[in-house]
């Protein structure tokens, strides 16, 4: 019984070190995006491409960027969700800053936060009903021209 508890107490922390010493491969390209938005003459301006990997079930909106210690700047973990609601995220176990991109189910963005702090429980809060949320590293979100009332595009498969 207790040989049983150490081992199991072993892979446990096998399995952390790996999720932890993995933390720096880049994210799995599922699909690209950018964001088209209007200049003062009325014509339309896109941002830059942007590889996003999906994140579609509970156990990974749960994981999300934890652990990671760096991404790309041409790369960004694209949430989705079920349904349209308010959402809040947080920095728990997240070391590196980031813009947080809040998205309507028609691909409107609705808030933008920039340069959340790392390792922050303060919760990151979106009050308008989203369906997706997009973080990229911090300081991407004017480069790319994601802003509020920008329309995000699918280059590739939608989620």
């Amino acid at each position: 019984m207790k040989i049983n508890r150490i081992i199991n107490f072993f892979l446990y922390l096998l399995v952390l070190l790996l999720s932890v010493s993995c933390g720096a491969d880049n994210l799995r390209k599922d699909s690209a995006i950018r964001f088209k938005t209007k200049n003062e003459n009325g014509s339309e301006v896109f941002g830059p491409t942007i590889n996003i990997q999906y994140v579609k079930t509970e156990a990974e909106r749960s994981q999300g960027l934890m652990y990671k210690d760096k991404i790309s700047n041409n790369e960004g973990m694209f949430f989705v969700f079920p349904e349209d609601a308010s959402r809040s995220f947080w920095m728990k176990n997240t070391y590196i800053p980031l813009d947080m991109i809040f998205i309507s189910k028609s691909g409107e963005v609705r808030k933008v936060l920039e340069n959340t702090v790392p390792l922050s429980s303060t919760p990151r809060i979106c009050e308008e009903p989203v369906r997706y949320v997009l973080e990229v590293n911090a300081g991407i979100s004017k480069r790319i021209k994601a802003e509020v009332g920008s329309i995000v595009e699918f280059l590739e498969q939608k989620p």
